[in-house]
């Protein structure tokens, strides 16, 4: 071509400098980095096609690096407004949450792992919550009927029955190795100090040692098991 000749125009390459197949999506903005990149199989892109929310890979990685990470607490996942510990487009107003499929096309192994392993922590965390509320449930019960009967005949008979009640629902249930307080249900969760000492709602915070003496051990396994003797403060 003459030197006055504008060169001709080129399409644009994605973000590892492939130009964009005949099947491919036109290159788009990283919303994160802003460079260029196609919405292809190398890129991530929301469920809200018509936003356009496109991330290169690069980008992707980074945004479920910070979005995994294990210290993150379940207020702030709430706050996030993932409650189940799911990856949410960093767009400012999407919703979108990125499937699990999505993140094992984009990520290396180890880190959608990581994601897993988030989501799972969160599920056990309710679980945990739940078993604790429905004990503490049956114990305000117990100790409502035994303030009103006041026979020591039923209250003996009301807190073997409790005893057998709590044996049934709390099979793994564990007592304190210091004072023998007991029954204590820390769920399905062996390392206590995960959720150790974490803010919740109101102002309260989760508290894995013993509520009477605050003896406490990381593992679950070195609590002793529950002998299936109720304390005092039960009659």
């Amino acid at each position: 071509p003459g030197a006055d000749q504008e060169p001709a125009s080129t399409p644009d390459r994605d973000a590892t400098g492939t130009l964009p197949g005949p099947d491919q999506e036109p290159a788009a903005a990283c919303i994160v980095c802003f460079e260029r990149v196609a919405a292809n199989a190398h890129s991530g892109r929301c469920a809200d096609f018509f936003a356009g929310h496109v991330l290169c890979r690069a980008c992707c990685i980074g945004h479920v690096t910070a979005q995994t990470d294990p210290l993150t607490g379940i207020d702030t996942l709430r706050a996030q407004g993932r409650a189940d510990g799911s990856v949410k487009c960093p767009a400012a107003g999407c919703d979108c949450m990125w499937d699990p499929a999505t993140i094992a096309r984009l990520v290396p192994a180890d880190l959608f792992e990581r994601a897993c392993e988030l989501r799972m922590r969160v599920r056990e965390h309710s679980v945990y919550a739940k078993a604790q509320a429905q004990l503490e449930e049956e114990v305000a019960k117990i100790n409502e009927l035994l303030v009103q009967e006041r026979s020591w005949l039923r209250v003996s008979a009301s807190r073997q029955l409790l005893v057998e009640q709590l044996q049934r629902q709390v099979p793994n249930a564990r007592q304190c190795g210091g004072c023998g307080f007991g029954p204590i249900d820390h769920g399905w969760c062996d390392d206590l100090r995960a959720h150790h000492g974490e803010a919740r709602g109101g102002g309260a915070r989760i508290s894995n040692s013993c509520p009477r003496c605050g003896w406490f051990r990381q593992s679950a396994r070195e609590w002793p098991r529950w002998t299936g003797e109720l304390p005092e403060e039960a009659a």
